[in-house]
């Protein structure tokens, strides 16, 4: 078995289409401020290694991250891992599914 990183793919390709030095350079602008909501859904885990690693946007720009359902979280990549505080906050603000 092989285990994939679909966030790095799907990165990549991003890469390919569009200009990330461009979109980099508006999202550090200070007349701009940026407000992802995932809706707790599949793109929370994409959000964190798009927009914040690889943009450079602010984690709390990320409203409503991956939402782990379980006691213990098993979520390696996402949102849960690397930015544990910013989504709890983050998370606090979204109605509960």
């Amino acid at each position: 078995m092989e285990v994939i990183d679909p966030v790095e793919d799907y990165l990549a390709l991003l890469k390919e289409v569009f200009d990330f030095g461009l979109l980099r350079d508006f999202i550090k602008r200070p007349d701009i401020s940026i407000v992802f909501d995932a809706l707790h859904a599949v793109t929370g885990a994409y959000a964190g290694p798009i927009l914040v690693d690889a943009l450079g946007a602010l984690p709390s720009s990320i409203r409503c991250g991956p939402l782990c359902l379980l006691p213990v979280c098993h979520d390696t990549r996402g949102m849960h891992q690397v930015y544990p505080q910013e989504v709890q906050s983050a998370s606090q603000q979204c109605p509960k599914p």
